[in-house]
């Protein structure tokens, strides 16, 4: 007879690409995992992993895995609907931009072990590419960002809140006084997003459509590195404004150039499973996004 914890074995190992990993999301042993896993493959008499690599799926592991991920989640419909939610004790995997970390993240944290005390909540801050990727491999259960890419027919993407973004340079640069020219603007460096970051490509065809090449750009993925590079004088920035204002007061040498170049507000998404405990944590996660100074979209 096939068990949930053999299935959940399975499940783990593949996702997490790993004995060890799985082992530690289902809080047991490597022996252990690998005993459940012999044991289901003895049940159904075929192997569900390649023998010469324990974390490839076989040709039979492909099908078995699609319906094990429709058990596991029916499993946990079941559990959304009847079970205290404040009984939750299981993990939930959030992943958010550096955006995200800087500014709403502690009060939304607060907000779900207030309501989840016993959740077991694990955060991850990276670009909004290498989040989508991870939740489209399952390997979170929520994404807080910028995401526009395709994120697949089985999550769900709620909007949360629009940030705004200025260009800013420090007050020891010598741009003159409003109206700032572009030519004299856009003779310091450009302090600009990697190439990875959602507003790269935006930023490059704005420039390029108003026929602007700074002389020099110098690359950071590091929004708060950026702010930093930006506050000491190496060049000019395009940084968030709204809800990142409270950040800026400890870079105080920065100053707002106010040019006629100017993206519409970045729209930031929840990206998540179709379930209630994602559901409710969107819906805490709303009223958080919204009550920080930003401009709605």
């Amino acid at each position: 007879m096939v068990t949930l914890k053999q299935i959940e074995a399975v499940y783990w190992v593949h996702v997490l690409s790993g004995f060890r990993q799985a082992a530690d999301k289902l809080n047991t042993t490597q022996s252990a995992i690998s005993k459940r896993i012999i044991d289901l493959e003895s049940v159904l008499n075929l192997e569900v992993f390649e023998a010469k690599n324990r974390t490839q799926l076989t040709i039979a592991g492909r099908e078995l895995i699609k319906d094990f991920e429709e058990m596991l989640a029916l499993r946990q419909k079941i559990t959304d609907k009847y079970q205290d939610p404040r009984s939750y004790s299981g993990y939930f995997r959030l992943g958010v931009t550096e955006m995200v970390a800087l500014t709403w993240l502690p009060e939304l944290i607060a907000a779900i072990k207030a309501r989840y005390p016993k959740i077991i909540l694990e955060s991850n801050v990276a670009l909004a590419k290498t989040l989508s990727r991870k939740i489209n491999a399952d390997l979170l259960d929520m994404v807080i960002g910028p995401c526009v890419e395709d994120t697949g027919s089985t999550l769900v993407s709620t909007y949360v809140s629009s940030i705004n973004h200025d260009w800013m340079i420090s007050k020891n640069c010598a741009v003159g006084d409003p109206p700032f020219d572009l030519k004299t603007v856009f003779s310091f460096p450009l302090l600009m997003h990697s190439e990875e970051s959602t507003l790269y490509n935006e930023l490059q065809k704005m420039l390029t459509d108003h026929r602007i090449q700074p002389k020099e750009k110098i690359y950071c993925g590091s929004m708060t590195a950026l702010t930093e590079l930006a506050n000491n004088g190496l060049g000019l920035a395009y940084l968030p404004s709204d809800p990142f204002i409270s950040f800026h007061q400890k870079f105080n040498n920065l100053m707002r150039v106010d040019i006629p170049l100017k993206l519409p507000a970045l729209k930031y998404y929840a990206v998540h499973r179709h379930d209630s405990l994602c559901t409710d944590i969107v819906n805490m996660a709303r009223p958080i996004f919204s009550g920080k100074g930003r401009s709605n979209a």
